[in-house]
């Protein structure tokens, strides 16, 4: 990757600033942004590698001045917009909110604590046909 998020190489961003005993969340807001996004991929809106594309695809001088959780908040805007879960007019608070398109999977206080202490995987689901057989010779 060369741009915004290679930082490895990049001179002028001086020392990264750290707080003593920094909070995990320094507004509220931030504290409601991770169990959406628990919410958001168990109900299989989008998974971890479309989640960091997206805050990858912010304009630089964005993500710059972005917070760590308004680099979430852009990738649940960016995504659920792309694939068609909200519009742009519902995300501004312009248009009532459609029906869902899909199943609602309705999240309790133990499914959120079990994807946030195990995980979960990103794998796409298992009822996708295979392309290839146990045997098949396959060139890589």
């Amino acid at each position: 990757m060369n741009g915004i998020h290679d930082l490895g190489g990049m001179h002028g961003f001086g020392p990264v600033l750290t707080e003593e005993h920094e909070p995990i969340f320094h507004h509220d807001w931030e504290r409601r942004v991770f169990p959406l996004f628990a919410s958001l991929f168990v109900g299989g809106y989008f998974n971890v590698d479309e989640f960091r594309h997206a805050i990858e695809r912010m304009e630089p001088a964005e993500y710059l001045q972005a917070s760590y959780y308004e680099h979430w908040l852009h990738a649940f805007e960016t995504l659920l917009t792309e694939k068609g879960v909200i519009s742009a007019a519902e995300l501004q608070g312009t248009a009532k909110p459609s029906p869902p398109t899909q199943p609602v999977t309705v999240l309790t206080p133990d499914i959120v604590e079990a994807v946030v202490l195990g995980g979960a995987s990103s794998r796409a689901k298992e009822d996708i046909p295979g392309q290839f057989r146990v045997g098949d010779r396959v060139r890589t």
